[in-house]
């Protein structure tokens, strides 16, 4: 839920439309995705290597952590109230977690299928 707020001026239908934006944005403002990733890779070299029953005795220990922060496009936010008290106009601006949880698989699978065609085939490579 996002609730957004806007001062009264001479022009209602813009204070309307700003406080509509706004309680989009403080939806908006509360989805955070993050995704990331860690990998280990230890390897131990050499005919000693299958002495060793667990990492700890290998020398050679690769680490890597990815990490990415993703832009999303708001989709499906409804104004479910509005109205004014005093000098400010208010908005109340709700979104459906199942029906975007629900848009997301849908475009998901969208972008799986699309990318099926393996690395390079787009470009007609082989």
């Amino acid at each position: 839920m996002g609730i957004g707020e806007s001062r009264k001026s001479d022009n209602p239908m813009k204070d309307k439309r700003v406080a509509q934006v706004m309680a989009r944005l403080d939806i908006a403002k509360q989805i955070c995705v993050h995704i990331g990733g860690k990998s280990l890779d230890v390897m131990c070299e050499g005919s000693r290597a299958v002495l060793f029953r667990n990492g700890e005795e290998c020398h050679n220990e690769f680490r890597m952590v990815i990490e990415e922060s993703v832009d999303l496009f708001l989709e499906g936010p409804r104004i479910v109230s509005e109205g004014e008290r005093g000098e400010m106009v208010y908005a109340v601006a709700v979104l459906d977690r199942s029906e975007a949880g629900d848009r997301l698989e849908e475009r998901g699978r969208a972008a799986v299928v699309q990318g099926e065609g393996g690395p390079g085939e787009s470009q007609g490579r082989r």
